[in-house]
């Protein structure tokens, strides 16, 4: 059998290896033929190698332009080979297109390499006027146009969507379309103790945390990707030294308006057991004044993306930080807690706006036994003498500002507040926020 392959081969090669101005219709004919005959006999390892062999030795003996009669037996040829899978579609496809340039000049021109792309990053290619089934094997010439699927975005692909293949290689990167993060739902209406309830979808980055037996919400938490969630390290803990409890004892619940877990009207909410919980290496509880009042989250099931379950934005090089908590810059804080002091938790998702207080006034107002709380790692907040504040249930919740292109960064962790003589959280009072900054390097290990 190989030796019948190689005569035909050779065959073949004698079809290919006269000078174009003598090669006559039937020459073309000919080749076809054997060509046939070849893929016929169904000896793909073998007969792979020695056709693609055959039709580049051809390639590299045109040098002189085609008449239209030649081409359309050029073009039979070429189909036969597709349709056996012994030659890549690019020779075909530059034929059909440019049936008057010589094959040689096909030949010469690399391929462009094509990964495989996840399901965040459509791509579709075109040679000319026309639509190509994929980008795979791309050409000389072959562009291919990028877009980021619903949800996901990224400003390189939005500025610029095309890519060109050219002498073998893309002409600029295929970039990473990340999750649309920090996106007030655009149908939400202007704006915790003294908030205004939330509307549905306005803040898809905010998360319940509850209790796996009873189903009790207990604290906040904001969602930075499909599977990390970032509260504080109380809501799981023992308050008086820090030992963290099992992450059996919680579940964690995405998309959600009502604080009832299992609410009907919750109709895009999503659910997950917690797989583990990350604490900063300093965080002791009461013990060490809350400091690195922080938790990571780790998601068993990660979240899938809707118009209802989105992340926050963080801003991991911190370098904007202080043009967004300065001056009268004002943040939302979120929560299902009390709505009054001493009452049951809210029913629905509330939001409280409120500034962010320099240390030295916050640390001057604040009543004295409360002062060791504001660690080097907080941030205060609120509104003094206003019944604005956070309480109990809105611990972990994230406390986020707005930036100039309209997306929120995550800033702050609801950790502590002053109490009443009642043990109630005293709404006049500033509260106390984690910065996130401080705890960039911790958290980017989970990611």
């Amino acid at each position: 059998m190989k030796q019948t392959v190689q005569t035909l081969i050779l065959a073949v090669k004698g079809s290919f290896g006269v000078q174009m101005a003598s090669v006559s219709m039937r020459s073309f004919y000919v080749m076809e033929r054997q060509i046939a005959m070849i893929v016929q006999m169904k000896r793909k390892k073998h007969v792979k190698v020695l056709v693609v062999q055959a039709a580049h030795i051809f390639a590299i003996t045109v040098d002189v332009s085609l008449n239209l009669l030649n081409v359309m037996v050029l073009k039979n040829v070429l189909m036969v080979l597709m349709k056996h899978h012994v030659v890549t579609h690019r020779y075909r496809l530059l034929r059909l297109l440019h049936p008057h340039q010589p094959l040689q000049v096909f030949h010469q021109h690399q391929s462009c390499a094509f990964k495989e792309l996840p399901d965040t990053i459509i791509v579709s290619c075109s040679l000319g006027a026309q639509q190509l089934d994929s980008c795979k094997d791309a050409v000389e010439g072959v562009q291919a146009f990028l877009r980021c699927a619903d949800l996901y975005e990224n400003s390189d692909i939005e500025n610029y969507p095309f890519r060109t293949c050219k002498d073998g290689s893309w002409d600029h990167v295929f970039p990473q379309c990340r999750p649309i993060c920090g996106q007030k739902r655009p149908d939400g209406v202007p704006n915790v103790i003294g908030g205004e309830n939330a509307t549905k979808g306005d803040y898809p980055w905010h998360v319940g945390i509850y209790e796996a037996s009873s189903k009790n919400n207990i604290c906040g938490g904001s969602l930075i990707s499909a599977r990390i969630v970032i509260s504080a390290a109380h809501c799981f803990s023992s308050l008086s030294n820090g030992q963290k409890y099992s992450k059996d004892k919680y579940l964690i619940a995405a998309g959600k308006y009502y604080r009832n877990y299992n609410h009907v009207e919750d109709k895009s909410a999503q659910y997950s057991n917690v797989d583990n919980i990350m604490f900063p290496p300093r965080y002791k509880g009461e013990i060490n004044h809350y400091e690195a009042d922080l938790a990571v989250v780790i998601l068993t099931n990660p979240f899938t993306f809707t118009p209802r379950v989105q992340p926050v934005c963080v801003d991991w090089t911190t370098k904007f930080e202080y043009q967004q908590i300065s001056g009268d810059k004002r943040g939302v804080v979120l929560g299902w807690g009390q709505t009054v002091e001493g009452s049951k938790p809210s029913d629905v998702l509330k939001e409280l706006s409120i500034p962010v207080i320099p240390y030295e006034r916050c640390y001057e107002q604040v009543p004295p036994n409360f002062r060791r709380f504001i660690t080097y790692d907080k941030v205060c907040a609120g509104v003094l003498d206003a019944g604005q504040s956070t309480c109990q249930g809105d611990s972990g919740g994230g406390l986020a500002f707005k930036n100039t292109n309209e997306k929120y960064f995550l800033r702050g962790i609801v950790s502590t507040s002053p109490a009443t003589r009642e043990r109630f959280c005293d709404s006049n009072q500033y509260g106390t926020y984690t910065l996130l900054s401080k705890y960039i390097d911790f958290i980017r290990e989970y990611l």
